[in-house]
């Protein structure tokens, strides 16, 4: 047994020699690290820039549009050239240009309420990221909390096996003197060995506890951490000064999940007026400029004279008369003179009038209404929920308080019960069983008031949590 207690010494004089390696962490840093690396936040902030790129958009859509086209074509067979509106019957190559500009100059003020609409979509977005960021701080801080309960539960399982081997070793002195018979010292090793083993999974329940808080981080498994241990965990709520009103009243202004629902409350009332103005007329005002080119196109270059002799009869006698013309000579215009003489340009203005959709405008204002009830609605549950959470947590709390007070004074009265049987046992006034057994029992309070500490711990942060204030140790 001897052996195993070196061996155990050893193995944590090895680690206490290597954990100026690790690198310690604090509440702050943790929590810092987990709001850059988190894929929920990283997703949060996609879904932020999303939305701004929809506000953007829905500002842009005021300005005017502009556009440009080309078009090839290989034409064959009897063709109109697109240069002269003639139809031709030779093989051609065209080409026309054309560019083209709209406005939105009315459309029931649907720019402007999108507009608004992406405007609180953002915000609302917006507030999701901070709800998700609110969410995460309090899952590190617990993590944290867990491996700081582990830590000290090492501690209590190490103490615990120090006193066994104290009282191991007091009993051998006793059992030498003739004292006590030899056989009180098998149960006392049986002890030892029970201590040792905890201390084992003390130790197995930190790593994984460490473990999950490196998770929560990002960090690789293999990375050497250890946390920083606070002198105290300060506690500055009281449950029980604390009222479920004022509690929901507070934590009503600090929950960014109820400021978005607010938010698209409000969204979905610009829906309905969004909906409606597909009731009201479209008017845009548009502009085109476009030109052709054609490798068939002719142009007039010149004139050439020519005269022709006609003969006649008059009155029996031959005549001949000569009339002269001017012919128009041809030739093939260039791929620039073509885009300035065939240009053309023009603008207009349209109106849209709705007379009939099939329907379609009523049922969407139908669905926009129907959407503010259901915001109005999921708005509700939030509050519902949150309310059940917060009196569920303020239960809790209270209870875990009550519950850490009298494991102290169990612990007091049992501690007083030990120290007195640990006296008459070293006067042989008792034997090792009585000790055992008082022993098994203050341990059993020990580890039950960390765990009640730890308890109370997790439901006051929680209670801080909804409260707005800041998580520390």
């Amino acid at each position: 047994m001897r052996y195993i207690t070196i061996l155990l010494l050893f193995s944590l004089s090895f680690v206490a020699g290597t954990s100026h390696c690790q690198e310690v962490w604090s509440l702050e840093r943790s929590v810092t690290h987990a709001l850059k690396n988190s894929i929920g936040i990283l997703q949060s902030d996609i879904a932020t820039s999303n939305a701004e790129i929809d506000l953007e958009v829905a500002k842009q859509a005021r300005y005017p549009n502009l556009s440009a086209g080309t078009n090839l074509s290989w034409n064959f067979g009897r063709t109109i050239d697109p240069t002269s509106n003639s139809f031709i019957t030779e093989t051609f190559f065209s080409n026309n240009y054309s560019l083209g500009s709209g406005v939105l100059l009315y459309n029931g003020s649907r720019i402007k309420n999108t507009i608004k609409r992406r405007e609180i979509d953002l915000k609302a977005t917006q507030a999701d990221a901070q709800q998700v960021a609110q969410d995460l701080s309090l899952t590190v801080a617990i993590s944290y909390l867990n491996v700081l309960f582990a830590l000290e539960n090492i501690d209590i399982s190490e103490k615990q096996v120090q006193l066994n081997s104290q009282q191991l070793e007091r009993t051998n002195k006793s059992i030498s003197a003739g004292i006590l018979p030899a056989a009180e010292r098998l149960s006392l090793e049986a002890q030892l060995a029970q201590s040792e083993q905890g201390v084992i999974v003390a130790k197995n329940t930190y790593d994984i506890a460490l473990l999950q808080l490196k998770q929560y981080l990002r960090l690789d498994a293999s990375t050497d951490i250890t946390v920083e241990v606070p002198q105290n965990v300060d506690v500055e709520t009281n449950p029980d000064l604390l009222t479920l009103d004022e509690l929901l009243a507070k934590t009503i202004g600090n929950r960014y999940d109820l400021k978005a629902a607010t938010l698209r409350a409000e969204a979905s009332e610009l829906d309905v007026t969004l909906a409606k103005s597909g009731y009201y007329p479209t008017i845009s005002l548009f502009g085109n400029l476009g030109t052709n080119y054609s490798n068939q196109a002719r142009e007039i270059v010149g004139f050439e004279s020519e005269t022709v002799d006609t003969e006649v009869t008059f009155n029996g006698n031959p005549v001949t008369f000569s009339q002269t013309f001017d012919s128009p000579l041809f030739g093939r215009p260039g791929f620039g003179t073509q885009l300035d003489n065939f240009l053309s340009y023009g603008f207009g203005v349209g109106v849209n009038i709705p007379i009939y959709s099939n329907g379609v405008n009523k049922a969407n204002v139908a669905r926009a209404k129907l959407g503010i009830e259901g915001q109005r609605l999921q708005k509700q549950q939030l509050v519902e929920n949150l309310k059940a959470n917060l009196q569920q947590s303020l239960s809790d709390a209270r209870a875990a308080k009550k519950t850490l007070e009298a494991s102290d004074k169990s612990i007091a009265a049992q501690k007083a019960a030990f120290d007195s049987v640990t006296k008459r046992l070293d006067i042989g006034a008792a034997n090792s069983f009585e000790w055992e057994t008082q022993k098994t029992q203050l341990e059993n309070l020990e580890i039950q008031r960390l765990t009640n500490k730890y308890d109370y711990l997790f439901k006051v942060k929680i209670l801080e949590f909804y409260l707005g204030k800041k998580l520390k140790f």
